[in-house]
């Protein structure tokens, strides 16, 4: 059975029908509670994660920040950002084709020598 009033401590507001919900909180600590830092963090996640699918699915996951950097920070246009990172990819491609071994493994021989 739903409550008839808000469930939240020190509130005792009545639910009536349409502020009902399955929290069984009033509208407005409804509203607090998604706006949680833990609800937001999950929130963006899921954002990124579908941004990344949908928008990105041209570009690999390891230049995703790249591409972020690329139009967020330094505000350079998508179409402009898209081909910087095209180069990029394709001459991380042509070191792995030349030595055989993939660049972020290159680097990371270079520096532990």
């Amino acid at each position: 059975m739903t409550p008839t009033t808000c469930t939240a401590p020190g509130c005792a507001q009545p639910l009536d029908r349409r502020g009902r919900n399955v929290s069984g909180l009033c509208r407005r600590h409804a509203r607090d509670l998604g706006n949680a830092p833990e609800a937001l963090a999950k929130r963006a996640a899921s954002m990124r994660a579908y941004t990344a699918r949908t928008h990105l699915a041209w570009c690999p996951a390891e230049h995703h920040d790249g591409y972020f950097h690329l139009t967020r920070v330094k505000r350079l246009p998508a179409a402009e950002a898209r081909a910087i990172t095209e180069r990029e990819i394709a001459a991380g491609a042509g070191r792995k084709v030349a030595t055989g071994v993939p660049p972020q493994f290159q680097r990371s021989r270079e520096i532990s020598l």
